[in-house]
């Protein structure tokens, strides 16, 4: 079909650029050249050097009537000036401005002034002008009569307002398609058909009629820059239009570089202040050739890579560039000019737009079929996601999911589930055993809600069992499973094993507020069951807020421990997988607590609900990490790269980020020597907010960011591609079910390909054997860390065995 289009179009351009125009007697093309005789019947003020004279044979035909209009190309000067010497009679004389064209403007980029002189009595027609571009760009002069004339009018008319019409649907149809797919193409050909409006309006002069200023010269220069825009626009629209891995890359970024040259090169030829006209029109045709040049490449190229695309390119721009090539020779002077080249170039716009519509809809298609199968993909992660690989049940990210939607329903109930005796059971048994009791628990769950009620496994050995509304007369035979588990044992490879629970209920109904503090209710009355002797179940009520008396004794002693400089990081190593060399060392908070010794932060993670005191201690630990590096830097020994975990609080703006970034230039420490990481809690349910700018400036400095725990949560799929993260870390519970299943080993490799797809590095947490080091190698997983590589160790400690390792 493109190929019957485009050969009809090319033979009717031949056609009609070999067929001479039919004579008419009423129009009458007039030859010119250049007269330095017409000065002596001009004013002395029309003689300088910075005139130019032209003399135009006398028209013959007496069919012109009177008055007749000679008709000359609209060109870029300052003044025009006609003399029209009658064999008898005083000489006619009309002068203009190029502001004072609008009596005289006509349509197809021409002028049309009158004569009030019958063509018989014209003697001789001197035309000058004043600030001239050159007889080079001038096409024709004509001598019309008033119907001629409007005739011509109606002409130009028409076909301005089809080619318009004709872009006008094709942009409609873009901006359509780009309500569902964005792409750089698809902006390059806005731009283009854009330009293709404002040309053809600009170039056939319909743009007097909406804007009546638009004449003389700024038409000129309008129509001078709009030809590089159509130009660039569609160099660039090639180069991002055609499949990638078709084209090589220097050819892309000579392509883009050549639109962008075309586009300068019509901005000075427009402007006419730095180069004379004649030399700023050569080099843009240059520019042009080059654009060409690339193009044709591209396209030799795309078709030996097997380009589909690159035939609907192909289809619509032959056409085209047979019209501009002779627009480009006709503009060197190799040729004459002609009207039907210019009309050729308007309805080779009009038939390139609907060419490259249908292929941008065929790429759309192309699009959607990509984007559903990456949406089944997508689909598929987010079950995996949201499935604990051990159990089968819904993980902690699918719970969390269910939490928030609780509000929905009238009340719930929700049951924490704590196995009591599951390290008992993996140091006599072994992990196995301790497997087989967490999925015996979650078997019992099930067993009693069916498909009615929403279990899960929010991770280790807790389970948690939702019920909203109708489904909460399940609770009494739930309780039933907790108190009975002590009686009945789980036999496991021929051992009788305690598959003893504990558990803690909280409700919730509209009147009781948000129902978020349904988990941390549920949580403190499954405190309360395991300090009453376990195996049993215990409600939420008042006086398990006692709990968080002991909260605040945490906050206080915080606060006393950063007086007391009590607060130590410990450095544990992160490493390349490939090679073994330490790449940076992760800050691990530590708290030597006078009472209590040494403290991980589980261990007092109640003092962080102060925003204060959170505040105050990643501070400290901000200002410990910088300075270990700083010495470490000095000294050559220690940690030369940081990785700092931070919380929502320190990352609020682009003000948190200059004062991270200050910090870094405080120590005269290179931006990369530090890594920002984040859990998804951190950034989750914030798109577009402060934490999201804060990161985004730090990374746009140089500043590593990392995404912690990634696959423990919805946020890490929902959010990731618009996270500026450069590094994910697996969550080492994916890690250690390497060992166990094949889910696990499914995870990883769909994360380490996701974030590679990406463009993101992986580091895998966890590691403790040298065949999960191998396996994960294997996938292509670039950093480890784990016990495998180094414990986290104080600053000196690390430093001292760094040295002895150099010894």
């Amino acid at each position: 079909m493109f190929r019957r289009l485009y050969a009809l179009l090319i033979v009717a351009l031949g056609v009609a650029i070999a067929a001479p125009a039919a004579a008419s007697p009423a129009r009458e093309t007039l030859s010119f050249t250049a007269s330095p005789s017409c000065t002596a019947s001009v004013p002395a003020a029309q003689r300088g050097r910075d005139w130019t004279w032209i003399e135009v044979r006398a028209p013959r035909s007496a069919a012109l009537g009177r008055p007749w209009l000679l008709q000359i190309d609209q060109t870029r000067f300052d003044r025009i000036a006609m003399v029209v010497e009658q064999r008898s009679g005083p000489p006619v004389r009309v002068e203009r401005s190029s502001g004072e064209l609008q009596d005289i403007q006509s349509l197809g980029n021409r002028l049309a002034i009158p004569v009030p002189v019958a063509a018989a009595s014209v003697g001789r027609i001197c035309v000058g002008y004043q600030g001239f571009d050159g007889l080079a760009l001038m096409r024709s002069v004509k001598a019309l009569s008033s119907d001629t004339q409007a005739s011509q009018l109606q002409l130009w008319t028409g076909i301005a307002m089809a080619v318009c019409g004709v872009l006008l649907c094709a942009l409609a149809t873009n901006l359509f398609m780009m309500a569902w797919l964005r792409s750089r193409f698809q902006r390059w050909y806005a731009v283009w058909l854009a330009s293709g409006i404002a040309y053809t309006l600009c170039w056939t002069g319909m743009v007097t009629e909406l804007w009546p200023g638009m004449d003389g010269s700024w038409r000129i220069r309008a129509n001078i820059l709009l030809v590089t825009l159509l130009i660039g626009s569609a160099t660039g629209f090639f180069f991002d239009f055609i499949e990638r891995r078709k084209l090589p890359g220097w050819l892309i970024r000579a392509g883009r570089l050549s639109a962008l040259s075309i586009v300068c090169t019509g901005w000075l030829a427009a402007s006419d202040r730095f180069l004379p006209a004649r030399s700023t029109d050569l080099l843009m045709n240059v520019a042009f050739l080059v654009s060409i040049l690339l193009v044709a490449t591209g396209i030799g190229i795309g078709i030996r890579n097997g380009s589909r695309t690159v035939w609907f390119y192909l289809a619509a721009w032959t056409a085209p560039m047979v019209v501009f090539i002779i627009r480009v020779g006709r503009n060197f002077g190799l040729w004459g000019q002609s009207d039907l080249v210019d009309i050729a170039s308007l309805a080779a716009i009009a038939f390139e737009s609907i060419i490259l519509s249908l292929a941008i809809a065929d790429r759309f298609r192309s699009f959607m079929r990509q984007r559903d199968a990456a949406h089944a993909e997508h689909e598929t992660l987010r079950r995996v996601a949201n499935t604990d690989a051990l159990t089968g049940l819904a993980n902690r990210a699918a719970f969390q999911t269910r939490i928030a939607a609780v509000e929905r329903h009238r009340n719930a109930d929700l049951l924490i589930i704590d196995l009591d005796d599951l390290k008992e059971v993996n140091d006599t048994a072994g992990h196995d055993a301790g497997d087989a009791s967490i999925i015996e628990a979650g078997r019992r769950l099930t067993a009693v809600t069916g498909d009615r009620g929403f279990v899960a496994r929010l991770g280790g050995d807790e389970l948690a069992v939702l019920l909203v509304d109708e489904e909460r007369v399940l609770l009494p035979a739930l309780l039933s499973v907790v108190e009975q588990s002590g009686v009945e044992p789980l036999v496991h490879d021929g051992r009788s094993l305690s598959l003893r629970v504990s558990g803690g209920l909280a409700s919730w109904d509209r009147e009781s507020g948000l129902p978020e503090r349904l988990y941390k209710e549920a949580d403190l009355a499954l405190y309360r069951a395991k300090a009453d002797g376990r195996g049993c179940w215990r409600v939420y009520s008042t006086d398990i807020c006692d709990e968080l008396e002991a909260r605040r004794s945490w906050v206080a002693q915080a606060r006393g421990g950063l007086d007391r400089d009590e607060f130590e990081l410990h450095y544990q190593p992160i490493v390349d997988l490939r090679t073994g060399a330490v790449q940076y060392h992760e800050a691990l908070l530590r708290w030597r607590h006078a009472g209590k010794g040494l403290l991980r932060p589980a261990a007092f993670s109640q003092a962080f609900d102060d925003p204060g005191v959170s505040i105050a201690i990643q501070e400290s630990v901000l200002t410990m990490a910088l300075d270990t590096v700083r010495n470490g830097r000095r000294s050559g020994v220690g940690p030369q790269a940081i990785s700092v975990n931070f919380l929502a609080c320190q990352l609020q703006g682009e003000a948190a980020a200059d004062h991270i970034l200050a910090a870094l230039e405080d120590r005269e420490l290179p931006l990369t020597a530090l890594t920002v990481e984040v859990t998804e809690n951190v950034v989750l349910g914030r798109p577009g907010g402060p934490v999201l700018e804060c990161l985004r400036r730090l990374r746009s400095k140089g500043v590593g960011v990392s995404l912690d725990d990634f696959g423990t949560g919805y946020a890490s799929l929902v959010h990731l591609r618009d996270l500026p993260a450069d590094v994910l870390k697996i969550d080492r519970s994916f890690i250690a079910g390497m060992n166990r299943d094949a889910e696990s080993t499914k995870i990883v490799r769909a994360i380490v390909s996701l974030a590679h797809n990406l463009g993101r590095r992986v580091v895998a947490e966890g590691i403790e054997t040298f065949e999960q080091q191998q396996f994960l190698q294997r996938l292509g997983c670039d950093l480890g860390q784990g016990h495998l590589f180094g414990h986290p160790l104080p600053a000196p400690v690390a430093a001292d065995l760094a040295r002895g390792r150099a010894a």
